[in-house]
């Protein structure tokens, strides 16, 4: 028995030997072999729950071929390293270097790999949080929002939009973070939500860096990167609000600002958005603003043309954002919120008969 465990290691070895130096030879044909064996075992591991422990010992040899690979091997190599949970201060440097390439092909893997990795993170969470998985996504996050910011400077747009959807999980992963606690256990065993909030300082303040770039983007002619950006900002006013119920339900005050900063900051140009001639910039910009709550107010002149907008869902989505804006919105509202409820659409019948209790609850029974 001895003697085959022996034998069953050597085998081992020799095996892994034996894909490192495909992986090393100047033979591409053989190096993508390898490259592809190691990501179908890293799905395949995944996909059972299995650690990722053999796949990941090949991590320094995907980075090396990220960084000086030959060109056919380096966007490959770069989306197998994001796959087998490589330790991040290999693969982040690694994929940062690649976003520089002059080669648009290769900045597009990078961004992509970025994506898949902070995926992959958020995917070891599991139904149940730990510390250890929730330190380890902060960590995750809050190193690769700041090497992506170089990809949002990109002259290409579609190395742009990729940056910005990866900050987009990035906030993702942030609503997942601030709306669970970290396990099952009783309340009694539960961390104070101060505690929870320290640990995701880190995060917090990357995505606070890329707060003035979010904004110059709302003004960006690609209308893809203005509706992406949209959705980041959308994803953040989600969190906030999760975690605002959270702090309510447990009685917790937590000063919050950074989210409330950022949002309050896009506020302005999100009410220039509700004016522009695509309807689905319109519509994306709305689902912030929505999202924004209370913040949102400053935009209440553009919200009151919103509700006479051509496009329903557009008005819908007005109604709903009036309703959540507080007692102020009222005077400015009330006669348009009282027009919809004639409207050919039931839907929105409803959600101004909604909008208009909201308020009428909040300012109290008129004279």
């Amino acid at each position: 028995m001895a003697q085959s465990r022996e034998e069953e290691t050597a085998a081992g070895e020799r095996f892994t030997n034996s894909v490192r130096r495909n992986l090393r030879q100047n033979d591409p044909a053989k190096a993508v072999d390898a490259i592809e064996m190691l990501g179908q075992m890293a799905r395949q591991a995944r996909d059972v729950g299995e650690p990722l422990t053999w796949v990941c010992s090949f991590a320094p040899d995907l980075a090396d071929l990220v960084v000086q690979g030959p060109p056919c091997l380096r966007g490959l190599a770069a989306r197998t390293l994001a796959q087998v949970e490589p330790p991040l201060n290999v693969a982040v440097p690694a994929l940062t270097e690649l976003l520089h390439n002059g080669d648009v092909k290769l900045r597009c893997a990078a961004a992509d790999s970025f994506t898949l990795l902070l995926q992959n993170e958020m995917n070891t969470l599991g139904l149940v949080f730990r510390p250890a998985s929730r330190s380890h996504l902060v960590l995750a996050a809050s190193m690769i929002l700041p090497a992506v910011r170089a990809g949002l400077d990109d002259g290409r747009p579609e190395v742009r939009r990729r940056c910005l959807e990866t900050i987009g999980l990035a906030c993702a992963a942030l609503t997942r973070l601030m709306d669970e606690p970290v396990s099952n256990e009783a309340p009694s065993g539960r961390r104070p939500l101060q505690a929870e909030y320290e640990e995701l300082r880190p995060l917090l303040s990357a995505l606070r860096d890329q707060g003035p770039l979010l904004e110059r983007f709302l003004h960006n002619d690609d209308l893809e990167t203005r509706i992406l950006t949209h959705k980041a900002l959308e994803e953040l006013g989600v969190a906030r609000g999760r975690w605002l119920r959270r702090c309510a339900a447990q009685r917790e005050k937590i000063d919050e600002k950074v989210l409330g900063e950022l949002l309050h900051h896009a506020v302005p140009q999100l009410a220039q958005e509700l004016a522009h001639p695509d309807v689905r910039v319109r519509r994306s910009a709305l689902d912030v603003l929505e999202m924004s709550g209370p913040l949102a107010l400053p935009a209440l002149p553009a919200l009151t043309q919103a509700l006479r907008d051509p496009d329903r869902f557009v008005r819908w989505s007005a109604v709903r954002t009036v309703g959540k804006l507080g007692p102020a919105a009222a005077p400015q509202t009330r006669a348009d919120l009282a027009r919809l409820l004639h409207d050919p659409d039931v839907e929105l019948r409803k959600a101004a008969a909604n909008a208009l209790e909201r308020l009428q609850s909040q300012t109290g029974p008129r004279p």
